[in-house]
């Protein structure tokens, strides 16, 4: 069993077989397999907008790197469990929430992703409660 690899590192597999004789050497031509696990950078600078509606939230970030796949979107719903919320392609750098409601508070995080099991650290973005309300002007004269 293989334990976890390390990021941005070469490994090397090499092998050998039991001969009938019970040698148990490495071939002299053989040649080992190596590869390098891949490393992808964290989005930065994450920020949600809400719209002046209230009608939906505007997830922004920045992408620093030029290898990912996508992104993974997880929200989060008054304090509750992260839940899968969509991924979005290579190179874009916002989604806009439609699904929200008023009287909840939301937050986001965003990872980049290569196909497969890599994925960067989460980038967080500040909590946001969108809620409805109303204003009452007293004692304002309005010529």
């Amino acid at each position: 069993l293989q334990t976890p690899l390390a990021a941005n590192d070469t490994y090397y597999w090499r092998s050998y077989a039991i001969d009938p004789g019970g040698s148990n050497t490495w071939s002299g031509t053989q040649t080992p397999y190596s590869f390098t696990t891949a490393v992808v950078n964290s989005p930065s600078a994450c920020t949600i907008e809400e719209a002046d509606d209230d009608s939906s939230l505007t997830l922004s970030w920045t992408d620093t790197s030029d290898n990912e796949d996508g992104f993974d979107i997880d929200r989060s719903v008054n304090g509750g469990a992260w839940a899968d919320l969509t991924t979005k392609g290579a190179g874009v750098t916002s989604h806009q929430d439609s699904t929200i409601s008023q009287g909840n508070t939301y937050q986001y995080r965003v990872a980049s992703y290569i196909t497969g099991v890599i994925y960067s650290e989460w980038c967080y973005a500040s909590t946001l409660d969108v809620q409805s309300g109303s204003f009452q002007f007293e004692n304002i004269n309005f010529n």
